[in-house]
């Protein structure tokens, strides 16, 4: 209870969860969903430390960053080299017209 409110008014839910199941939570991994379980797992000894609770999500965010910031790396890179594609098509244009002007 907090403030005196049941958490889970759903008797069939709280047994469920005391029990350690829990719903698949949709848009999660099941990376996340193991975590969970492990979390309100009846077995003390099952449960993760907080601490290996921030690592897993440290280390989730850096992922997530990392794989962002690739992304937007190789779109960056991608954009690079198609300017330097239409300056080198641009650059040969240009010396063909002087070519042909001087030999003209």
């Amino acid at each position: 209870k907090i403030s005196g409110k049941p958490l889970i008014s759903d008797k069939v839910r709280y047994n469920q969860l005391r029990s350690g199941h829990v719903a698949v939570l949709p848009g999660k991994s099941s990376e996340f969903h193991n975590l969970i379980r492990k979390m309100v797992s009846p077995n003390a000894a099952e449960r993760p430390r907080a601490s290996d609770i921030v690592e897993y999500l440290q280390n989730r965010l850096f992922s997530d960053k990392h794989t962002k910031m690739k992304a937007k790396f190789s779109e960056e890179q991608a954009r690079m080299k198609k300017k330097m594609d239409d300056m080198s098509r641009e650059i040969r244009r240009l010396k063909d017209q002087i070519t042909c002007r001087g030999n003209g």
